[in-house]
């Protein structure tokens, strides 16, 4: 029996994150929507009923009777522009990052969706994520709201936030596959600021391999795996009124 000593070995990875984090989303809104609203019914019912277009209740503006022209569904974008949307995991110094080595069988990644799904693989290392390991995405929030308002053009607005906690594990979509045995000090975590000031968190958008380097490998769509998806505390929806006043973005939350 003859063996192939050119055969070249490939390691399998999985990156696992566990710690706070969830679904996260914000868009922008007419003053004209958000005001009947604030006058006709309430804030805790302009909350509910962005909960129920989460929960995909497609009757709720029939039974509410809400006019054609308040309607609106942030999750769909309609009359309305997404600033802002992801399911992932919030990165700090409580997170902890375990490194799971496949089987070298293993080809799809997509197999990963629930914790226990990592109970055939080998888990290598875990620790605590650390400061040097975040690759931060300096994105300006204000920028992001001065863009929408442009799109609309509009010098006001309302945004609306809105937040599914969920407390677990969270991995990338890919399988990360390298020639060598991974080496965790050259694993950076690239994040973006969801929110400003009083109300904001670091979520990790992508993590990356080798970065700045020509072996980079960039690791897309941290999502939560289902089992922290179970129990959802739908804990947070948001209002907040934006204009632009003497050249400044004044921002002011609506309680």
């Amino acid at each position: 029996m003859s063996v192939n000593l050119n055969t070249k070995v490939m390691y399998k990875y999985k990156i696992v994150l566990n710690g706070q984090g969830g679904y996260v989303f914000c868009a922008l809104l007419d003053v004209q929507i958000i005001n009947f609203w604030i006058k006709n019914k309430s804030i805790e019912l302009l909350q509910e009923y962005v909960l129920a277009h989460y929960l995909n209740d497609e009757d709720i503006d029939e039974e509410w009777r809400i006019p054609s022209n308040y309607r609106f569904n942030i999750f769909n974008n309609i009359n309305s522009i997404c600033l802002w949307e992801t399911d992932s995991i919030e990165l700090s110094n409580a997170t902890i990052c375990d490194i799971y080595k496949l089987e070298e069988d293993t080809i799809n990644s997509f197999t990963f969706i629930k914790e226990s799904d990592f109970n055939e693989q080998k888990l290598i290392d875990s620790f605590i994520c650390t400061d040097q390991m975040i690759f931060k995405n300096h994105n300006n929030w204000k920028d992001l709201i001065l863009n929408g308002l442009n799109i609309k053009m509009r010098r006001e607005g309302y945004l609306l936030y809105f937040k599914a906690n969920a407390r677990g594990y969270a991995t990338h979509d890919e399988i990360l596959t390298l020639n060598n045995e991974i080496n965790k000090q050259n694993i950076k975590f690239f994040t973006g600021t969801f929110g400003s000031n009083d109300f904001s968190c670091n979520i990790i958008k992508k993590a990356l391999y080798n970065p700045n380097t020509a072996n980079e490998v960039v690791l897309y769509d941290f999502q939560m795996l289902r089992d922290a998806r179970e129990k959802p505390d739908f804990d947070f929806t948001g209002l907040q009124k934006v204009s632009i006043e003497n050249n400044n973005l004044v921002m002011k939350w609506i309680k």
